[in-house]
């Protein structure tokens, strides 16, 4: 079982949800090239970039978060390492569509994270696109 608490109401929001950011690996993220200092990941929570935004608890702690975005309905889940499971990403994430029922949702995944890719397959995700990245001279 998990329980989605609000990341906009909880006032250890932003130490928890960096701590996570910092555990992220380039096979997890597609948006983060570089950790941003506390200063600016704060300021990122506080300009409230998705509609909603949850820490995943279990009975007494947090084990990661999740969020869904307002325009396309797209779903991010990350679990701290030590608590991450397909079996609890996939909870997570049916907790977050019961909660906000669309008529469609998105999740954009890197192509090299097999074990996300799995979850939101065995949730009846389909693949829909590949998206592709250019950094001239980077």
């Amino acid at each position: 079982m998990v329980e989605l608490a609000d990341v906009y109401s909880e006032p250890l929001a932003h130490k928890i949800l960096f701590n996570l950011l910092a555990e992220r690996t380039g096979i997890e993220s597609i948006s983060h090239k570089r950790l941003p200092s506390f200063a600016e990941h704060c300021r990122f929570v506080d300009s409230k970039p998705y509609q909603f935004w949850y820490l995943i608890d279990r009975p007494g702690f947090c084990i990661g978060a999740i969020y869904l975005t307002e325009r396309l309905a797209e779903i991010g889940c990350w679990l701290f390492r030590a608590h991450d499971s397909a079996d609890l990403r996939a909870k997570a994430i049916v907790a977050l569509m019961r909660r906000h029922p669309r008529p469609r949702y998105v999740a954009n995944i890197n192509p090299k994270n097999d074990d996300l890719t799995a979850v939101f397959g065995s949730l009846g995700f389909k693949h829909i696109q590949n998206t592709y990245e250019l950094i001239p001279d980077a």
